[in-house]
């Protein structure tokens, strides 16, 4: 069982700028994975076989990165954070 402050932690997790920036890039790919079945009867996600233009891939390895600093900077925070806590003690 949770106990009352791990529940509010993870809660507040998902009113994260990280956690929505992901969710909605976790849509893209599964919007992109649907169109590339539909339209291209393609069941691999590919630059490379030319299936997606490159604006979109631009455009997905843009917010990919962007997801990629905040998740690294988030981990150094919690790091930081959980190094801080252990000092106090």
């Amino acid at each position: 069982m949770l106990k009352s402050d791990e529940k509010q932690y993870m809660t507040a997790g998902r009113n994260s700028v990280t956690f929505q920036k992901s969710r909605v890039f976790a849509r893209r790919i599964v919007r992109l994975c649907q169109w590339l079945r539909n339209e291209k009867n393609e069941y691999t996600l590919l630059y490379d076989t030319d299936y997606i233009s490159e604006e979109m891939y631009d455009s997905m390895m843009k917010d990919c990165s962007e997801i990629l600093r905040l998740l690294t900077s988030s981990s150094r925070t919690s790091r930081e954070h959980a190094e801080s806590i252990r000092n106090q003690r």
